[in-house]
């Protein structure tokens, strides 16, 4: 499996930034038999909080959020997908699943 970093840190040391760092400092690692790419915080490298996976059909990405309550959706390229999970996983929220 490959191992990628996406982010950057924030203030370490400050326990204040904790929760906004984890969500900027990802790791994620793509499954060579699923082609899943698994998004882990610094705090805890092998317990995946987030998930994106091509799809066969349009949009062609579905991402899952697996931090607060479960939120997931679709977009039509990897960014936007890992971009709207960095935003589910900051704020706890996810964008309105697109169709």
């Amino acid at each position: 499996m490959q191992t990628s970093y996406c982010g950057q840190k924030e203030n370490e040391g400050s326990a204040a930034h904790l929760h906004s760092e984890e969500a900027n400092v990802l790791s994620k690692r793509r499954c060579p038999h699923t082609g899943i790419v698994n998004y882990y915080t610094e705090a805890d490298p092998f317990m995946a909080v987030g998930s994106v996976a091509h799809t066969h059909g349009a949009p062609h990405y579905a991402w899952r959020c697996y931090l607060h309550e479960e939120a997931g959706g679709t977009a039509s390229d990897l960014a936007l997908a890992e971009a709207l999970l960095r935003r589910a996983i900051a704020g706890g929220r996810a964008a309105p699943v697109a169709h």
